[in-house]
């Protein structure tokens, strides 16, 4: 199995760095992003599977690596961030209902919910560009409310990184497995 994870956010190309969303005391999308892909890496290199880390800024080379790389499925991992603070929860996103994406999408959704704790948000479809362009059933991960003060202290704790990567690491296995 060929597992390509993208931390969302991050450098870019062009020396820029794109933080993605920011915490009220700070924390950077980006850095738990990398974070929660470094934990998911680490369980999937434990079980032989090859895997790819993305961290990239630009949403194009993401892609074109993905793709490049030929990964049998692609996670991207995001922190959502909203303009009301008591916002919260866990969503998983797949491009189009009725594929191996929406059916990965479900089974991390199911995970994150578990292992999290977090207020279940569901599954929705998205014309997301790593979604839609990627070579490979993908699914985008968005792994709490970076902008709710409550969710950014869980996600200072490494403990609240290690649960993401298991969620979704255990949905990853109910899918390749079968």
């Amino acid at each position: 199995m060929r597992i390509a994870v993208n931390a969302g956010h991050g450098p870019k190309d062009n020396g820029l760095y794109d933080p993605g969303a920011v915490g009220p005391s700070g924390l950077l999308e980006a850095e738990q992003n990398l974070k929660v892909a470094k934990s998911l890496l680490a369980k999937l290199q434990a079980v032989n599977w090859a895997c790819l880390l993305i961290h990239d800024g630009d949403l194009d080379d993401v892609i074109k690596k993905n793709n490049t790389w030929g990964a049998s499925y692609f996670i991207s991992i995001h922190a959502n961030a909203a303009t009301n603070p008591r916002a919260r929860g866990v969503e998983t996103y797949a491009w189009l209902p009725g594929g191996q994406a929406e059916k990965l999408a479900l089974v991390i959704q199911k995970e994150l919910v578990s292992k999290t704790g977090q207020v279940d948000r569901g599954v929705k479809f998205a014309n997301f560009r790593v979604l839609k362009y990627t070579n490979c059933p993908a699914v985008l991960v968005e792994a709490g409310f970076i902008s709710n003060p409550e969710t950014e202290s869980l996600m200072r704790e490494g403990a609240f990184a290690e649960k993401v990567a298991q969620a979704i690491f255990n949905g990853l296995l109910k899918i390749c497995n079968k």
